[in-house]
């Protein structure tokens, strides 16, 4: 079996492949959760009729994605920052068991007003 690319009709330019149909169908559900997975607004999803009529001479098939099993795949990458407190609010922390990434991460979440 040979390579098939697939190009999903939707506002994201994916573009993705695998050696057959099923291999590429497979492909492009992981690419349409990847490029899914951050937006809180989902684009409405193009109906098969009107896919095959906007491309009356091209192989069409559904392809759905569970965005929440995405989800569970993206890995989310971390930085590594140094800050500067105060000695001793460092020290009373340090007793108290304060995870310092943890109050930083949702101090910032607070700042931003962001939920992420």
């Amino acid at each position: 079996m040979g390579n098939c690319a697939v190009h999903l009709n939707s506002s994201y330019p994916i573009i993705t492949s695998g050696k057959g149909v099923a291999a590429a169908l497979v492909r492009a559900q992981e690419a349409l959760g990847l490029a899914l997975n951050d937006e809180k607004n989902l684009p409405k999803p193009s109906t098969i009729k009107q896919v095959q009529s906007d491309n009356p001479d091209k192989f069409v098939d559904l392809v759905a994605v569970d965005l929440d099993k995405a989800k569970e795949n993206v890995k989310i990458p971390t930085v590594k920052k140094n800050t500067t407190i105060p000695y001793d609010l460092a020290k009373r922390a340090e007793q108290n068991n304060i995870n310092f990434s943890r109050v930083l991460h949702e101090g910032l979440i607070r700042e931003l007003g962001d939920d992420k």
